[in-house]
């Protein structure tokens, strides 16, 4: 079997039975994409946990194309880092504007080159990228409320640590005042020891040691 029919027939069965096509229970993040010129309206849903893409799915309807590329590209990205994440999907719309070429450089898509004739097909196109544009503005979403959790738990844990310094400022004069007070009367009780001991060196009761006769 030639490639060209291996990557139809790949297509086919990702368009006629789409494995990730389902709702997505515990979804961190969702967006709709619509490409108007083909009627094509998809809703991915993705759960991003410590970076990673943990699962994705997608419902909606459209034509083979968008159908079977949206699932192709979930088999892919899951798994991966939201940063690989973004860089596959980038370079899939690379490869259909024909900006990539590279072979080597395009291996990484695996099944999604079954797509790259789709270049081929100007009115095809916009089916094939939709799911890879809506996968970049949800990672870029993503990434954007990731980065306003980090600045949040910055910004609260710097506001306890300038708690803890203005605490610290009240409570070091005392501590000071403290710790002063009682050197002193550590000082006190060594002046009072070294009192006794000269008195009880004039009085005889305080024996003294002698060395040692032959």
């Amino acid at each position: 079997m030639a490639l060209e029919d291996i990557y139809t027939e790949l297509i086919g069965e990702h368009s006629r039975n789409p494995e990730n096509k389902r709702h997505l229970p515990h979804a961190t993040c969702a967006l709709k994409g619509h490409n108007p010129s083909c009627g094509d309206e998809i809703t991915l849903e993705l759960q991003i946990e410590d970076g990673i893409v943990k699962d994705a799915s997608f419902t909606g309807v459209g034509c083979a194309i968008s159908q079977a590329s949206t699932d192709i590209m979930i088999d892919l990205i899951r798994g991966q880092k939201v940063e690989k994440a973004k860089e596959l999907a980038e370079k899939f719309i690379g490869m259909i504007k024909r900006e990539i070429t590279d072979e080597s450089e395009l291996e990484e898509l695996d099944e999604a080159l079954a797509l790259q004739n789709v270049s081929n097909m100007p009115a095809r196109v916009k089916c094939a990228v939709l799911a890879w544009h809506t996968l970049e503005e949800v990672l870029d979403k993503a990434i954007w409320d990731y980065t306003e959790k980090l600045r949040e738990q910055y910004a609260a844990e710097l506001k306890e640590v300038t708690q803890l310094q203005k605490q610290w400022a009240l409570r070091k004069p005392v501590l000071d005042a403290h710790c002063l007070a009682l050197q002193k009367e550590i000082q006190k009780r060594e002046q009072e020891i070294d009192e006794l001991v000269m008195e009880k060196l004039k009085t005889g009761e305080c024996p003294t040691s002698q060395p040692e006769g032959i």
